[in-house]
């Protein structure tokens, strides 16, 4: 009753309220859905971070299951159209490739930290990438008032981040 299953296909297509890989999860909840990106096999990445800004989805950085592409450190996907559209970096700045890193949006540009780099090493430099723009820019924090020896830039992956009021917050990751 809630949809039909496409076993040769693997997909249900569900009816109602009801949504989800098998129609399990009701529409008022919420629910998660796959979505073809539509990426060639050598560019799917994992261990990358993504921020929404509008109507867009910038993904940066991570590892690649092979050789990474040419101008593969900014992807950028429509959420609307449901298509990739190609980033050209300007300028002659740009972090290394990395992966486990963190990215958070704020006014107008997305702000990278740490991460793991090809070599091995885990860094602690803060990146930010100006969606105007299209430019990479080293940025050096501003040490404020520390509450603990964990204050200012410290080596780190795995971790996450988010924005309150107007401060970059690193939550947990490892060094």
């Amino acid at each position: 009753g809630r949809g039909q299953c496409n076993k040769q296909e693997k997909v249900c297509e569900c009816v109602g309220a009801w949504r989800g890989e098998d129609c399990r999860q009701r529409e008022e909840v919420g629910w998660w859905e796959v979505v073809d990106i539509g990426l060639e096999e050598e560019q799917r990445r994992t261990s990358h971070s993504a921020v929404v800004e509008g109507g867009s989805m910038w993904v940066v950085g991570g590892e690649f299951l092979h050789k990474a592409p040419a101008d593969s450190m900014v992807r950028k996907w429509d959420l609307e159209r449901r298509e990739w559209d190609k980033v050209v970096v300007m300028g002659e700045k740009a972090p290394s490739e990395r992966y486990g890193h963190s990215a958070v949006f704020h006014n107008g540009k997305i702000f990278m930290y740490g991460g793991v780099m090809r070599s091995g090493h885990v860094s602690k430099e803060l990146w930010s990438f100006d969606l105007d723009s299209l430019e990479w820019t080293r940025e050096v924090p501003k040490r404020g008032k520390c509450h603990s020896d964990l204050c200012g830039e410290i080596h780190c992956a795995g971790h996450t981040a988010t924005v309150v009021q107007n401060r970059m917050i690193v939550i947990f990751g490892h060094s």
